[in-house]
């Protein structure tokens, strides 16, 4: 399936990799073609930048260097001295892989198109992951007056350079004074002793040769005062559904700084909840169980009838630190089951036939919607015939404007609806039609279409 899994492929540290055998025996010669055919999913082996095998000269940029250098590999000594490019050599005695740019086996004239075809192309990316991610996140082992910090990264890889990167882990305590940064290393580790009167913030992040860097990581802070994150169990629990939501309670961490939570729905489409605090009005008129504890309630609408949705719960205090907890979960909820595939009357939907005073129907029609307007004043109005479901209410209205999709209403539950649209010879110009559908998502066909009439 595609999108499908646990974690995305940068959270299981597979993203930009291939699982080609290929690659596998390019870690020791990177001028090996490119794919066999075979794969051995037990590995997922890195997938360099295409670029970086004509940069013969490397410098992160495809230039008259490289070519100078293909042409001198290849007994040329000047550029301007190819000559015939079908009279290149066919054995190029120990430099014939390293001159094979395109991995078609042959030395000759396509190596030098290729090469050519690359012209002018740059190492512009950072190296991945980007921004820069924690391995071991920074902590602390403290011996009296001292505390002894200790942080790794995220092993880190770029498509030009591969494992040829360096690590700058910054100290973000600016106020400390001295040198407790690390500089740039080539080590993807940092150890550092400090004193235990305070507490540090530490993030790091990662560049290539060409100097392109990362995002910052995380800032994590240790030391003195280690961050304490809410305490206290964390649960989901349903308090109410139906067939396209889902109402969550999660149970109330106490911070003498006061505690937010963040509920996380584990499918894309879905929206999250955000960060929220506990609404003790809001949970006491949410609760279907009077004896159940009050926690912290949020609820997911748009979901799909007897589908089961996973989700996760963190939460975190409200210090200038905004301390964290890890993540609790996944845990599963099923929204309820419908048997219901009848979409409601009448269908397809119709205009209210009824005729107003004026003597006329619920088809679209010119209004005078807002006289302060003068002349941009002009609407349209219409109404549907009511609809009606018994097996799966309430009945929705979708008023959609053919000609113009700005003007159409979206559902809402009202059978009339009245759009400013201004110029009266732009409203005449609207066509509109309408169609309904229940609460299990049953949608009618829509009416026939009708222009706005006087």
């Amino acid at each position: 399936a595609i999108d499908a899994g646990s974690v995305s492929a940068f959270e299981a540290g597979v993203a930009g990799g291939t699982t080609h055998v290929a690659d596998a025996q390019r870690k020791d010669n990177l001028y090996l073609p490119p794919d066999t055919g075979r794969v051995d999913m037990g590995y997922h082996y890195p997938i360099p930048d295409p670029a970086k095998f004509v940069d013969l000269q490397p410098d992160g940029l495809i230039d008259i260097e490289d070519l100078r250098l293909l042409v001198d590999i290849m007994d040329f000594n000047e550029v301007s001295d190819l000559g015939n490019l079908d009279s290149l050599p066919d054995r190029l005695e120990d430099r014939t892989v390293l001159v094979d740019l395109n991995f078609d086996g042959e030395n000759d004239a396509n190596d030098i198109a290729w090469l050519v075809s690359h012209w002018g192309v740059e190492d512009l990316d950072a190296p991945v992951p980007n921004p820069a991610v924690w391995e071991v996140q920074p902590w602390a082992d403290r011996s009296g007056d001292a505390v002894h910090i200790s942080m790794e990264a995220e092993p880190a890889r770029d498509g030009w350079w591969d494992r040829d990167v360096e690590y700058f882990f910054d100290c973000v305590n600016d106020d400390v004074g001295g040198d407790l940064d690390s500089g740039w290393l080539t080590e993807d580790f940092f150890n550092i002793s400090l004193p235990a009167d305070r507490a540090y913030g530490y993030r790091y992040r990662v560049r290539d040769p060409m100097g392109n860097e990362t995002g910052w990581s995380k800032i994590v802070t240790i030391g003195a005062d280690p961050p304490e994150a809410p305490t206290g169990p964390l649960t989901l629990s349903l308090v109410d559904r139906d067939i396209n939501f889902l109402l969550l309670s999660a149970r109330q961490l106490f911070d003498e700084d006061g505690v937010e939570y963040f509920i996380d729905i584990l499918d894309d489409t879905i929206p999250d909840s955000g960060w929220f605090p506990f609404d003790p009005v809001a949970a006491a008129l949410a609760a279907t169980d009077p004896n159940a504890p009050l926690g912290p309630i949020a609820q997911f609408d748009g979901l799909k009838p007897g589908t089961t949705y996973g989700f996760r719960l963190k939460a975190r205090d409200l210090s200038d630190r905004l301390n964290e907890t890890i993540w609790f979960g996944p845990s599963y909820f099923t929204t309820l089951d419908t048997n219901d595939v009848t979409p409601p009357e009448p269908n397809p939907s119709e205009w209210d036939p009824t005729l107003d005073p004026n003597n006329m129907d619920g088809s679209p029609r010119l209004v005078f919607v807002d006289p302060n307007l003068a002349d941009w004043g002009w609407g349209v109005t219409m109404t549907a015939t009511i609809a009606v479901d018994a097996a799966s209410p309430p009945v929705e209205y979708f008023f959609e404007c053919i000609t113009d999709a700005r003007f159409s209403s979206g559902w809402i539950i009202d059978p009339t609806y009245r759009v400013l649209v201004g110029l009266r010879v732009k409203a005449a110009a609207m066509v509109f039609q309408v169609r309904t559908r229940d609460r299990a998502s049953n949608e009618t066909a829509p009416s026939v279409a009708a222009r706005a009439a006087l």
